[in-house]
Parts: structure tokens; C-alpha cells; sequence
């Protein structure tokens, strides 16, 4: 490498250094962008062995116990001001009050605590006035001992002579300040008390009297004068403007009876002679219908209601009476039990393991029994005369669900649960069930025994009729407002002797057709989740099944009222036998031992009588008439004129019953004329009949 001085005089002025030379100058220089070995660098070692090593430069900032000894009396400044820190001094060098625990009052106390400046100068303060108290001229009392001992004294002597109580008494002592309060405090309740009294009672001017007589004083007020004017047993009657007496009364009560315009009553109640009387309900107004008037004799109380479990049984379906023999038919959903005559044991009468048993109808005139059942074995199944086995009549593969009888004509009707489901019948019960009329989704299914029509309601909520037994079927449309869901079941009913039709479902009101003619009509306060119906014929009384309970309507009228029946479960089957007016039902589903068959079980004195409803005409003498006259008023073309009365029926005093009829040929002759059926007329020869 050349020297600094050798490259100088290789370019030295006039001088051409060569090649070589140049060389020679750029390797004898170190380059901008080069690095310079260590080695090359003078004095690095030297200046290297003087510094501590990266690693134990780094190992000495972390290590905690470096200079430990140095740090032992020195406080961490992360602990200034915090619990079991230390506390810092101010710029006078003393500690901050935040730092300490100080009280700045005489009550709380403590001796973990500094007591503030404050209440040492109130301290001061306070035994400065204490020591101005006890300055006193007199020695006896310049102590405080001898001043408490002086109020020992004083106390003792109050408690002999002060009485704090209103009950004590005594002229020696004096009463508190504290007892003279609560005097006062009394005296001042009693004026406000007494304020707006009268301060003398005068009889007669602030005092009332009794006939003149004083109430004041010692001793009973007698009563010596009675009510002016007055007759005995007669009741007053009085002025209707202001309440004063005007007189008598028509009306006479001796205690026993009541009479008007009459002395002496003989009856319980009684009228005069001295006229003809009308004994009325008075009209109403032009805008308003008539009202009715009932007289009834009384009748006796129904006794408790309870319910005896007949058979243990699960899955009850449907029921039915015999009218005839009076049995009954309960139905589960495979099998049919029969109590003979209503007494007894449930006996089982039928049984198949594939049927849904949906229906039940009984002939009472030859007791046949017919069952619908859907499933593996489907069919219309017939007990011939309510004896043997159960025969299918109709094998074939349909889900049936209805099935009815008319009782008159021994027609059996069955319907099929399905869509396009049609309406099929047995002519007197006789050959095969044929096929009737269109697909309407038929479902239940009635008969009326003496008109011969028929009511089935469908799936799809609409309610048809056929006319006579014969003929198409007529749609008598939807009679709920709202539609029946699909899969619920609808009931129909139908009372043979009144002929009303009663519907109803599940959730829905019952309506009812009455007399089987016109609309139906919805019965008001009927909506309940309705499982079952059922009528007494003979009375009216409508009863239905609900999931919690059982309900009568009496005579067909008013509210339904619980019977009483437990509620442990879904309650449905109803079935009523009108003759004995014995009640069944079945809980079809529950849990345990509440499944089964019921009969209601009334408690009291059985077969009591009605009290008699008698209509007495006058007793006559010797050949006088005594008669019974029946009258209404006769119905005029429409308008507001007033009908006018007619006498439609008499009883003379022979015995003889005389009654207005109407005349017509025949039976459809009565019915073009507007009367109803069961109606009485004669005919030209004076043979009486009955509309059918």
C-alpha cells in the first residue's frame, strides 16, 4: 500500500502517474461506501476493554437485587399517599391532614384518632363556661360535687310532692306542667265537642215528643192515643204528593188473610162481592208486547245431586236409551256395553279390536241396536231385538261415521266421514244400504220418528235436511258464525215429541229449530266447549257435557246450571232416559280411577207430588149455570188495531167440554190453512184429528 507521501509525488505538477500508480492510490484509500475492518480502526481495543458487555449491561438493569443495599432506606415513590404506603410532608414539612385519622367532634370517640384543633378550642371553650358557673360566693355550692349533691337534694323533695298522673290525687301535692298540658289538651277537644249542642233542652221547642209526652226524665213514655181515624185490620193509605195520611186502604189484613173491598177475607186473598173482578197483568204501551201472567202450584225442591261410577272404562265414545225397555248403551271406541233396564251391571255386549265406533242408534219399537264404525272393520253393525251378536250389515270399505233409525218406519240411515261422503239408507231396515242424493262430506245424523226428516251436518259446516224421508236433500246452510274446525265433531238432537231440533260443537253456542220449522235460533248464554247433548222429552230439560263439567237447561229455558258433576275429566256420552228421568254420562279420558260410566243420583223422598192447579168456577144453586170459559183474542190482518177476544173453549156445569175447533177435510187441507202440527181440528163430519 503506498504511503501518503509516495502518492503525493506521484502527482507531483508535470507528473503523468501511470496505471499502476493509480492503482496503487485507490487501494491505499478506504471508499465512501466501504466498511473499515476493526482491526484497522487505532486504539478500538484499547477503547472496547474500557466498556461493560451488551448482555451483562442488560442483565444488571433487570436484576432487582442490584444495589440493593443502596435502596434499603429509601422509600418506593409508587407508595406515595396509598394504604400501607407512606405519606408525603408538605412544603412546611409536616403531614397533610388527608393523611391522618382525625375527629372533628366530641361524640365519636376512639383512641386510633387525633382530635382536631378545632375541638380542643371548643373543649377550652366549654370548661372557660363551666368554670364561670362554678364562681360562686357561696362556699357550699363552688364544687361541682356539692352543686350535684344540692340537685340530689331537690329531686328527693319533688318526688313527695309532684304527682305526674290524673288519678292520684291528694291537697298536699302539686301536678306537673306536663299533666297541666294534657288538661288542657282535653278541654280544648271538648269545646270543639260540644260547640254546636244546645245549651238547655226545651220539650217541644229543641227536644221532640211523643204525643206530647217528654223524653226527658225518669221512667217509660206511654203511648196512649193511636193512629187517627184508622179501622182495624185496614191498611193506611197516603197522599202521594207528601206522605201524609189520607185515609184507609181498599186492602184488609186480619193476620190470616188479605181482602179487598171486603171485611172479612175467607180465602188468602179475597174480593169483594160487590162486583164482577179481573184478576190481570195491565196492558203495556202501543210500542211494547203484552206481558205474560203465570199461575203455578208449587212444586217440590230436586234433591242434592251427586254421581255414582257405574264401570271403570276408558275411551267412552257414544251413548244411547232404549225408550222403550229403558237400556242403556255406552260405547267405547271398540266396544258396546248395555245396563238392562237402567239397573244393574254395564254388561258387555260387543267387542272388535280394529273399530272406531262413532255412532249409536236404538229402535225402541223392535229393539234393534245399530253401531258406525270406521278402521279395519268398517261397517254398520246391527243387534237384532237387542239379543246376540252384532251383525255387519254393510261390509264394505268405508269410513262410516253416522247412523240413525226412524223409529215409525224402521228406515236406517248412515253417513260416511269423508270428502264426497254421501248419505246411505235401509228401506225398513230391510236389504242393503243404498246410496242417497248427492256428496255433501256427510257427518251426524237424525231422524225425526214422526215427520220423517232428516238432518245430517257435514264437515264443512253446513247443516242439510231431507223433507219427509224422501226426495233431495235440501242445504239449510251454515248455521254457526264461525266456521267448525276439520276433525271437530258437531252434534245433532232431535226431541220426538216436541220435534225441536238442537245443534251445536265444540266451542260453539247451541241453536236450537223449534218444532222442526224455520230457522235456528242460537240460545243465549249456551257457549261452552260442548262434548255431548241430551233432552228429557218429557220436561224439556236440555243437558250437554263439557270437558270439566255437566249442565242442564230446565224445560228448555234460562241459563244451564252445573249438576255437580266432578271435575276430574273430559265428561261426554251423555244420555237421559225421559221416562225415569235418569241421567248418564261418561268421562272419557282421565287419569286413574275417574274414567268410566256415571248415573245421577238425586237424594230426598222420592215420587213427592206436585201441589194441584185447580180453577174453580162460582158454585150456582139449583139449575144455575157454573162455567169455565177459555178466551184469546183473534188474529186480523196486520196492522196496530187491537184483535178482539174470543171465547175458544168451555166447561158448563155437567161436565161438558165444549171447544171452538176449525173445520178441514183432511190432513193437508189443516196444513194449508196454517195449522201446525199436533194441532186438533174436525173434519165436516165432526171427527176430530190431529195435524201430522
Amino acid at each position: 500500500m503506498a504511503t501518503k507521501n509516495t502518492v503525493k509525488n506521484w502527482f507531483l505538477t508535470g507528473l503523468k502517474p501511470t496505471q499502476t500508480q493509480f492503482h496503487a492510490f485507490f487501494d491505499s484509500i478506504f471508499w465512501k461506501g466501504e466498511k473499515i475492518p476493526v482491526a484497522d480502526i487505532e486504539g478500538i481495543s484499547e477503547i472496547l476493554d474500557a466498556k461493560a458487555e451488551a448482555a451483562v449491561l442488560d442483565a444488571h438493569l433487570i436484576d432487582t437485587g442490584a444495589h440493593a443495599e443502596l435502596f434499603l432506606g429509601k422509600e418506593d415513590k409508587r407508595n406515595k399517599g396509598i394504604a400501607g404506603g407512606y405519606a408525603p410532608l408538605d412544603e412546611f414539612g409536616r403531614l397533610s391532614l388527608a393523611y391522618l385519622k382525625y375527629v372533628n367532634d366530641l361524640v365519636t370517640g376512639g383512641y386510633d384518632a387525633v382530635l382536631t384543633a378545632e375541638q380542643g378550642k371548643l373543649l377550652q371553650e366549654q370548661i372557660n363556661g363551666i368554670n364561670t358557673l362554678l364562681s360562686s360566693d357561696d362556699i357550699n355550692l363552688d364544687t361541682v360535687q356539692e352543686i350535684v349533691d344540692a340537685i340530689k337534694t331537690v329531686e328527693t323533695s319533688l318526688e313527695t310532692i309532684l304527682v305526674n298522673d290524673l288519678t292520684t290525687g291528694g291537697v298536699t301535692k302539686a301536678l306537673t306542667a306536663e299533666m297541666g298540658k294534657l288538661l288542657g289538651d282535653f278541654i280544648s277537644d271538648l269545646s270543639i265537642v260540644v260547640s254546636d249542642k244546645q245549651d238547655v233542652l226545651v220539650p217541644g221547642v229543641n227536644l221532640k215528643t211523643i204525643n206530647g209526652q217528654s223524653l226527658l226524665g225518669a221512667g217509660d213514655v206511654i203511648i196512649v192515643n193511636k193512629v187517627d181515624d184508622g179501622i182495624k185490620n185496614k191498611l193506611l193509605k197516603y197522599n202521594n204528593i207528601d206522605g201524609t195520611r189520607a185515609g184507609n186502604s181498599r186492602i184488609t189484613d186480619d193476620g190470616e188473610n188479605l181482602g179487598i173491598d171486603v171485611e172479612k177475607p175467607t180465602g188468602d186473598l179475597s174480593f169483594g162481592n160487590s162486583k164482577d173482578r179481573t184478576f190481570k197483568v195491565e196492558d203495556t204501551d202501543a210500542n211494547t208486547n203484552g206481558r205474560s201472567l203465570t199461575i203455578q202450584a208449587g212444586g217440590s225442591a230436586e234433591g242434592v245431586i251427586s254421581w255414582d261410577k257405574k264401570l271403570l272404562l276408558t275411551d267412552l265414545s257414544v251413548s244411547g236409551i232404549n225408550r222403550n225397555t229403558g237400556d242403556v248403551y255406552m260405547c267405547t271406541k271398540t266396544a258396546v256395553y248395555k245396563q238392562t233396564n237402567g239397573e244393574g251391571e254395564f254388561i258387555l255386549q260387543f267387542s272388535a279390536p280394529f273399530i272406531t265406533i262413532t255412532s249409536i242408534a236404538i229402535n225402541k219399537n223392535t229393539n234393534d241396536v245399530y253401531i258406525a264404525g270406521s278402521n279395519t272393520n268398517n261397517g254398520v253393525y246391527k243387534q237384532t231385538g237387542g239379543l246376540g251378536d252384532f251383525v255387519n250389515i254393510a261390509p264394505m270399505s268405508i269410513a262410516w261415521f253416522g247412523v240413525a233409525v226412524n223409529e215409525t218406519t224402521g228406515d236406517v240411515y248412515a253417513t260416511i266421514a269423508n270428502a264426497g261422503g254421501k248419505l246411505y239408507k235401509q228401506a225398513g231396515g230391510i236389504g242393503a244400504l243404498q246410496s242417497v242424493g248427492i256428496s255433501i262430506n256427510a257427518k251426524t245424523i237424525v231422524v225425526d220418528n214422526t215427520t220423517n226428516n232428516v238432518y245430517i251436518m257435514s264437515y264443512g259446516n253446513i247443516l242439510y235436511k231431507q223433507t219427509g224421508g224422501t226426495g233431495a236433500l235440501e242445504s239449510l246452510g251454515t248455521v254457526f258464525s264461525t266456521p267448525v274446525a276439520d276433525g271437530t265433531d258437531s252434534y245433532l238432537l232431535i226431541n220426538q215429541f216436541t220435534h225441536d231440533v238442537f245443534l251445536t260443537s265444540y266451542g260453539k253456542p247451541i241453536h236450537k229449530q223449534v218444532g222442526g220449522v224455520g230457522s235456528f235460533i242460537e240460545i243465549p248464554n249456551s257457549v261452552k266447549y260442548w262434548s255431548s247433548i241430551a233432552v228429557n222429552e218429557l220436561t224439556g230439560d236440555l243437558y250437554a257435557t263439557e270437558y270439566y263439567g255437566l249442565y242442564k237447561q230446565a224445560g228448555g229455558n234460562g241459563d244451564f246450571i252445573s249438576q255437580n258433576a266432578p271435575s276430574v275429566g273430559f265428561w261426554k256420552c251423555i244420555a237421559v232416559n225421559s221416562a225415569s228421568n235418569s241421567v248418564y254420562a261418561a268421562i272419557g279420558s282421565a287419569s286413574g280411577v275417574s274414567r268410566g260410566i256415571y248415573k245421577r243420583i238425586t237424594t230426598g223422598v222420592s215420587n213427592l207430588n206436585g201441589g194441584a192447579l185447580e180453577l174453580k168456577a162460582g158454585i150456582a144453586k139449583g139449575t144455575g149455570e157454573s162455567r169455565i170459559h177459555f178466551i184469546t183474542s183473534q188474529k186480523t190482518t196486520p196492522g196496530s188495531a187491537n184483535q178482539v177476544e174470543v171465547i175458544r173453549g168451555e166447561i158448563d156445569e155437567l161436565g161438558n167440554f165444549k171447544f171452538i175447533l176449525p173445520t178441514y177435510n183432511d190432513n193437508s187441507e189443516a196444513l194449508a190453512g196454517g195449522l201446525g202440527l199436533d194441532c186438533i181440528y174436525k173434519d165436516s163430519t165432526g171427527n176430530l184429528k190431529t195435524v201430522y
